[in-house]
C-alpha cells in the first residue's frame, strides 16, 4: 500500500485534532459553569437558612425550570437567589421559579428583573408565593396590552401597591388601571405616585374607598 502523501496526511491529521482542540475549549467552559452554578446553589441555601441537605432538591428545581425554557440553570439559579434574598423560603422558590422565567420571556424582560418586581408585588399585595403564577400573568397581560413594559409597571408598584392592598384593592385591578394611565402616557413611578394619590384620597373622603373606586374604574 503506498504511503499517504504529506498534503493528504497533514489534512488527515488536521481534521483528526481539530475535534480534539474544540473540546479542550469547551472543558473548562463547562467546568467554570458548573462550579459558578455549585456555589450560586449553596449560596442561595445559606441566605435561605436551609440545610445542605436540600442542596439536591434546590439543583433539581433549577434544572426542571430550565430544561422547560429558553434559560440556563445560571439564569435560573441567579432568581433563586434573589427570591431567597427576599425572604423565599425553598418551597416557596420552587413555586414562583417557573411563572417567574416563563414571564420574562413573555416579555422581555431579563430573568432577575421580573424576580424581583414578582416578589416585590407579592408583597405589596400581602400575597403568598403560591400567587406568582396569578402574579406574574397579570403582569405579563398588563404589559403586553398596553404601552409600557414590565419595568413600568414595577415601578408604578412600588408607589401604589401598598395603599391599593390597605383600601382592598387586588392587583388585577390595579394593573387594569395601570394599563389605562400608560395608554395616556402616564407610566412609572409618575402613574404609581399618581394612582396612589387617588386611592389615598378616597380612603381619607369615606371608609367605603373600595367600592367608590370600582365605580370610578
Amino acid at each position: 500500500m503506498a504511503p499517504l502523501s504529506g498534503g493528504i496526511g497533514l489534512a488527515i491529521g488536521n481534521a483528526l485534532i481539530a475535534p480534539l482542540k474544540e473540546l479542550a475549549n469547551v472543558i473548562p467552559k463547562a467546568v467554570s459553569e458548573f462550579k459558578a452554578l455549585d456555589q450560586s446553589l449553596r449560596l442561595t441555601l445559606e441566605i435561605s437558612g436551609a440545610g445542605a441537605q436540600k442542596f439536591g432538591e434546590l439543583k433539581d428545581s433549577i434544572l426542571a425550570v430550565s430544561s422547560i425554557s429558553a434559560s440556563t440553570a445560571s439564569d435560573v439559579a441567579a432568581v433563586a437567589q434573589s427570591l431567597a434574598k427576599a425572604g423565599f423560603s425553598l418551597t416557596e422558590i420552587d413555586a414562583a421559579l417557573q411563572p417567574i422565567i416563563q414571564g420574562a420571556e413573555a416579555t422581555g424582560t431579563s430573568y432577575e428583573n421580573m424576580g424581583d418586581i414578582v416578589a416585590s408585588a407579592l408583597g405589596g399585595f400581602g400575597l403568598a408565593a403560591k400567587d406568582a403564577a396569578d402574579v406574574a400573568d397579570t403582569l405579563v397581560v398588563a404589559a403586553n396590552n398596553s404601552n409600557q413594559s414590565v419595568t413600568d409597571l414595577g415601578e408604578a408598584l412600588k408607589y401604589v401597591a401598598p395603599v391599593a392592598n390597605t383600601v382592598g384593592q387586588e392587583i388585577t385591578d390595579v394593573a387594569l388601571a395601570l394599563e389605562l394611565l400608560a395608554n395616556n402616557g402616564i407610566r412609572g413611578s409618575q402613574a404609581g405616585t399618581s394612582f396612589r394619590t387617588i386611592l389615598t384620597n378616597l380612603q381619607i373622603a369615606a371608609s367605603g374607598a373600595g367600592d367608590e373606586f370600582l365605580e370610578l374604574s
